[in-house]
């Protein structure tokens, strides 16, 4: 008998609004958040495409094998202007790690 009137008292509970629990709007911001990111991503990338697309642009590193048309102050290792892009960046980076090992 004791047990039928607990499942009774159980029973005539109202039941919980899923906007009140807070495991289902745990999930639901968790999915909002999910979708917000993907379609920001998605429209930057879509943006800049279609700028490149309307610039006759590419996108990537091929411009490193160019001529980089520019003198560097002090450089350790040899460096022209008729250097590429790719070695005035290593300049850099050489310039960069000795001064910070200076300093």
């Amino acid at each position: 008998m004791a047990a039928d009137a607990a499942t009774r008292v159980a029973d005539d509970r109202p039941s919980q609004s899923l906007l009140y629990n807070p495991e289902v709007r745990g999930y639901v911001y968790q999915a909002v958040t999910v979708i917000v990111v993907i379609a920001f991503i998605y429209t930057a990338v879509t943006n800049a495409a279609e700028n490149l697309a309307r610039a006759n642009m590419t996108a990537g590193f091929d411009f490193l094998g160019n001529r980089a048309g520019f003198d560097v102050g002090q450089s350790l290792i040899a460096y022209t202007s008729d250097s590429t892009y790719f070695r005035a960046l290593l300049v850099g980076l050489v310039n960069t790690l000795v001064v910070a090992f200076l300093a």
